[in-house]
C-alpha cells in the first residue's frame, strides 16, 4: 500500500522515471508489485509521453509477474502512444486488447464523447474494450493523419469477424443498426468492403451488401465490385456468380471492373465455360473487351491445360485492337505448359520480341516447366542460363523445374549442380527442388545420395513429406538396400 501510494504520487507529479524506480525495486523488498501498482506507473509514463515504457510494464513486467492487464493499463500505454504519435502502436494495441478481451470495460471509468464516424462506435460495442481505448487509438491515428482509412481498415475488421457466419445475433443487430447510418457518408461501405476484400471474407461481404439494401443504404457499382472482388480472391466464383446476377435486380449495371474481375474469379475456380461465356456477352451489354478480360479469360482456359482455346485467345486479341501484353503471353505459355504443348511454348516465348513484349521471369519460368514437362533439359537449362544476360533475376519455380528437367532427362550429376547453385544466384532452395534432385538420384539408382539430401532436409528447414520419403526409399530399392528402405518406411 505504501509503495502504491508513492508511485501514484510520482505519476500525478509528473515523475515517471521515480514511479518506475519504485516498481523495479519493489521485489528486492519483497514486496510485490500488483496491477495497482503497474497501472500507476503506466499512467505516469502516459503522462510523460514515455510510450515504449509504458508497452514495456504491459507486455514484458506484468506477463513476467503473471499480471493480467486491466483496461487502465491498456489505455494509460495507447494514451501514451498518442501523445508520441506513434498510431501504428495504438492500433497495435487496441487489436491485442481485443484478441485477448481481458481487459473489459471497467465500472466507474470515465466515459468520454466518442468522436468519430459510426462504424468505431459499433467496434467499441463489439470488441469488449471501452470507449477510452478507441479514443485513445482514434486520437493517435488523428495526430499522425492516418485518419480515417486505416483505422477503419483495422478496427471495422475486428467487429466484422466477430460477426462472421451469424455466430452473435446481438452482434449482427448492433451492426445492421450502424449501417444504416452509412446513408450520409457511403465511402464507409466502400472502404470496409476493400478491407473485407483484402482479409479474403467474401461471405461477409455478401451480407454486408444485403443488411446494405435491408437498412435502405443506396448501394452502387463500386460496393458490388469490392464485394466481387472478395470473392474473387478466395474463388469463390458460386457467390461471385450469384452477385452479378443480383445487380440488375438493385438498379445497376455491371462495369469492365465487374465482368473482368468475375472471369477470374471464375477461371480460378475452374469454371472456364462460364468465364468465356461472360467475355462473349460483354459486346451486347456495350462494354469494351479490353486486356484485363482478355488475359483473365486466357488463364481460365490454361488452368485445365485448354492450350487450343488459351491460344485462340490470344491470337484474336490483335483483330480486336486489344495488345497482347506480357500477361497474355505467360497464360497463353502456361496453358500450353499444362497441356504438355513444350514446342508452342517455345515458339510463343520466341515471337515475343517480334510485338514488342519483353519476357519477364515469370515467362521464362513458365517455358521452363513447359520444357520439363517434355522432359528436355537442354532446353530448359538453355532458358534458364539466358536469364541473366536479359537481366532477369532467378526464381525458385525456374530453377526447381530446372532441376527436374535435368532428373527426368538422366543428367542427375547436373541436377545436383543446379539445386547445389539455388542459394548462389539469391533463389531459396525449397521441398520441392529437394525432391526433385533426390528424384533424379533415385532415376540413376544413387541411394546413397538420395538419403543424403534426404536427412539434409531438415537441417535446411525443410519438410520432408511423402515425395521426399518415397523417392528415396525408390532409390535405396533400385539399389538393393531393402534394409534402408523399411528404416525409412
Amino acid at each position: 500500500v505504501t509503495y502504491n501510494a508513492a508511485i501514484s504520487a510520482c505519476q500525478k507529479a509528473g515523475q515517471w522515471q521515480q514511479a518506475l524506480s519504485l516498481v523495479c525495486r519493489m521485489p528486492g523488498t519483497r514486496v510485490v508489485a500488483g496491477e495497482i501498482s503497474h497501472n500507476a506507473a503506466a499512467s505516469a509514463c502516459e503522462k510523460g509521453g514515455q510510450w515504449q515504457f509504458a508497452q514495456s510494464l504491459l507486455f514484458k513486467s506484468m506477463p513476467h509477474l503473471r499480471l493480467a492487464p486491466t483496461a487502465i493499463t491498456y489505455n494509460a500505454a495507447m494514451s501514451a502512444c498518442e501523445k508520441a504519435g506513434q498510431w501504428h502502436h495504438a492500433l497495435s494495441l487496441l487489436s491485442n486488447l481485443h484478441d485477448k478481451r481481458r481487459a473489459c470495460l471497467t465500472p466507474g471509468l470515465p466515459q468520454t464523447k466518442l468522436r468519430i464516424v459510426q462504424p468505431l462506435v459499433l467496434a467499441k460495442k463489439l470488441a469488449g474494450g471501452d470507449e477510452i481505448n478507441y479514443n485513445a487509438a482514434i486520437s493517435a491515428c488523428e495526430k499522425a493523419g492516418k485518419w480515417p482509412s486505416e483505422l477503419v481498415r483495422e478496427v471495422c475488421f475486428m467487429c466484422f469477424t466477430r460477426c462472421e457466419g451469424g455466430r452473435n445475433r446481438i452482434e449482427i443487430e448492433v451492426l445492421r443498426d450502424e449501417i444504416g447510418k452509412w446513408r450520409a457518408n457511403p465511402r464507409q461501405a466502400t472502404v470496409l468492403l476493400s478491407s473485407l476484400a483484402r482479409y479474403r471474407l467474401p461471405h461477409l461481404a455478401r451480407w454486408v451488401l444485403t443488411s446494405m439494401l435491408a437498412s435502405r443504404v443506396e448501394v452502387n457499382a463500386c460496393h458490388c465490385n469490392a464485394a466481387i472482388s472478395t470473392c474473387e480472391k478466395t474463388g469463390q466464383w458460386q457467390l461471385v456468380l450469384v452477385l452479378l446476377g443480383s445487380m440488375p435486380l438493385m438498379s445497376l449495371e455491371p462495369d469492365e471492373v465487374s465482368y473482368c474481375v468475375s472471369i477470374s474469379a471464375f477461371g480460378k475456380g475452374g469454371q472456364w465455360r462460364l468465364a468465356l461465356s461472360i467475355l462473349a456477352r460483354m459486346p451486347s451489354m456495350r462494354i469494351a473487351q479490353g486486356g484485363v478480360g482478355y488475359n483473365a479469360a486466357i488463364s481460365a482456359c490454361g488452368k485445365p491445360g485448354h492450350w487450343g482455346l488459351a491460344l485462340s485467345l490470344l491470337n484474336s486479341m490483335p483483330s480486336k485492337s486489344i495488345f497482347q501484353d506480357e500477361i497474355s503471353f505467360n497464360a497463353a505459355i502456361s496453358a500450353a505448359s499444362k497441356g504438355g504443348q513444350w514446342q508452342l511454348a517455345l515458339q510463343l516465348l520466341g515471337s515475343m520480341p517480334e510485338i514488342g513484349v519483353i519476357p519477364n521471369e515469370i515467362t521464362c519460368s513458365a517455358a521452363i516447366s513447359a520444357c520439363e514437362k517434355g522432359c528436355q533439359w537442354q532446353l530448359a537449362l538453355s532458358i534458364l542460363s539466358s536469364m541473366p544476360d536479359n537481366r532477369l533475376a532467378s526464381t525458385e519455380v525456374g530453377h526447381t523445374m530446372a532441376v527436374s528437367a535435368c532428373g527426368k532427362g538422366g543428367q542427375w550429376q547436373l541436377a545436383l549442380e543446379l539445386l547445389l547453385s539455388m542459394p548462389h544466384v539469391g533463389v531459396m532452395q525449397n521441398t520441392i527442388s529437394y525432391n526433385a534432385a533426390i528424384s533424379a538420384c533415385e532415376k540413376a539408382g544413387e541411394w546413397l545420395l538420395a538419403l543424403s539430401l534426404l536427412s539434409n532436409m531438415p537441417d535446411m528447414r525443410m519438410d520432408q513429406d511423402e515425395i521426399s520419403y518415397n523417392a528415396a526409399m525408390s532409390a535405396c530399392g533400385k539399389g538393393g538396400k531393402w534394409q534402408q528402405a523399411l528404416g525409412l518406411m
